[in-house]
């Protein structure tokens, strides 16, 4: 039966090298063939995360809110601003924690031990992933890098993401979610969402969240 899968992790900094990684940005610009080739083969992610294949590069997408507050699909903003921008403007418009002084209410600082983001990946069984994205048309594996520029992207998987965004932007608000990346070059799609735990009240708290 097919599974879907959804991992969550934390951390006490924006990491813009990961937003990079994960937007296939370099110089606020589109991952080259010559980047890939990097990550493949020399450098950190590529010993973590295998093989990623140049020639899927524009099958990959995002899913923001656009127009009349509709969630939409759209090629990945390689020029956006950073993960650290994003994160404060995300701070700046919601954090509303304040401290009591003699001299009235300030606002609370942001201790370094918070936790800043919320990292989420979700797939699942890589069989249905690859009939929801490809229709099983893919040529998987380092063999397969470069030979897959005829693949086309079907509209199922673009479904599938949008109904996690707007299932994740119900739970958690969608002006938490500062990054909603989905990834077809890898062996198998997959999302990366980076979420702000901004509470209600404005609260920063992962734990409330």
């Amino acid at each position: 039966m097919p599974k879907q899968m959804l991992e969550i992790s934390t951390s006490k900094t924006v990491d813009n090298a990961l937003g990079d990684y994960i937007g296939r940005t370099r110089n606020k610009q589109e991952w080259t063939k010559e980047d890939y080739d990097w990550q493949n083969n020399k450098g950190t992610q590529g010993r973590q995360y295998g093989v990623r294949d140049w020639s899927r590069a524009s099958l990959n997408f995002e899913v923001v809110i656009g127009k009349h507050g509709k969630t939409v699909v759209q090629p990945i903003d390689h020029a956006k601003p950073s993960l650290q921008e994003r994160w404060q403007q995300r701070i700046d418009e919601g954090y509303k924690a304040v401290v009591h002084t003699k001299k009235g209410d300030v606002r609370k600082p942001i201790k370094k031990s918070e936790i800043k983001i919320v990292k989420m990946e979700l797939g699942g069984n890589r069989d249905r992933m690859h009939e929801l994205a490809f229709d099983h048309k893919v040529n998987l594996g380092k063999r397969g890098i470069g030979t897959n520029g005829d693949v086309h992207r079907r509209e199922d998987i673009e479904q599938w993401a949008i109904d996690c965004y707007n299932h994740l932007a119900k739970k958690y608000g969608a002006e938490n979610i500062i990054d909603f990346v989905v990834h077809l070059d890898e062996t198998n799609p997959h999302i990366h969402v980076t979420l702000v735990p901004l509470t209600q009240d404005g609260k920063l708290s992962y734990t409330e969240l």
